[in-house]
């Protein structure tokens, strides 16, 4: 060193000379030099120690460490820091630093942006979601279907088999029922008496001579009621028999249909008629 100085100088300041005159060979440290200053800044080890020469009472000092240091701030010969090429590399990094900041901030403007954009858009989606189910609500209000309007066409029933129906005595009788035919549902329920009894499964005692009514009945949805018969003749029945069942039929005519009545009535004396 042109000057060494084995212990503490003070000045009222310390001057580089730094007018381009004075240089040559200048060249300007580019960003990614710099980027590189600011990692090795991050890196560098600051301790606290004593120079051999101190004394005990002399306080710690602290600095860096020419062997563990960057060698942009080292001087010639590596064994000391170059004060001036240290604040210049220390200018370096805080530069780079504070374009980062510069672009982290220029990122949060845009991110504020781009959430402020998003919620415009939520707004809106959930104001249409709101007009959309008012629309929903008042074309449910209003397309309300109206009721069916009823019939007073009551179902056909058509007799499978025949009628009168003629068997032995002592033989099995298998009914074939009736199909029904409705001008809004043919599925209903066909109601079955024997004789005047509602019956779930027809079940005709053949063992005597005898005489059955068998009547099938059916309700619409619109409580339209029809009705028919078949008569069922075992063997040879008795006049007793043709009263009980001639009885039987006026008076479930009486109780299932009422309107009927006189036509039921109407044929029963026709055959008294007859035999006059």
């Amino acid at each position: 060193y042109k000057l060494h100085v084995m212990g503490d100088v003070a000045a009222t300041s310390f001057v580089n000379i730094s007018t381009r005159e004075s240089k040559e060979n200048i060249e300007y440290i580019t960003e990614d030099e710099k980027e590189n200053f600011l990692e090795k800044i991050k890196n560098i080890g600051v301790a606290t120690y004593k120079y051999v020469t101190d004394t005990e009472e002399e306080n710690l000092r602290l600095g860096l460490i020419a062997e563990e240091s960057p060698e942009e701030i080292l001087a010639t010969g590596g064994k000391g820091v170059d004060l001036y090429k240290l604040a210049t590399f220390l200018l370096s990094g805080v530069q780079e630093l504070i374009q980062k900041v510069e672009s982290m901030g220029e990122k949060v403007v845009e991110l504020f942006q781009s959430d402020s954009v998003q919620n415009t858009k939520i707004t809106q989606l959930e104001s249409r979601i709101i007009q959309l189910e008012s629309l929903l609500g008042a074309s449910a209000v209003t397309s309300t279907p109206e009721p069916t309007p009823t019939t007073n066409t009551p179902p056909t029933l058509t007799l499978q088999g025949n009628n009168p129906a003629n068997i032995d005595i002592g033989s099995t009788y298998a009914d074939l029922g009736v199909t029904v035919e409705d001008d809004e549902d043919n599925n209903l329920g066909i109601k079955t008496l024997v004789n005047g009894e509602e019956v779930q499964q027809i079940d005709l005692d053949t063992s005597t001579s005898t005489q059955y009514v068998i009547t099938y009945s059916a309700t619409d949805n619109d409580g339209n009621t029809t009705e028919t018969t078949r008569t069922v003749i075992v063997g040879t029945p008795t006049e007793e028999a043709e009263e009980i069942v001639e009885e039987t039929t006026e008076e479930t005519a009486l109780n299932e249909n009422p309107e009927p009545q006189e036509e039921a009535e109407g044929s029963s004396e026709e055959p008294e008629g007859v035999e006059e």
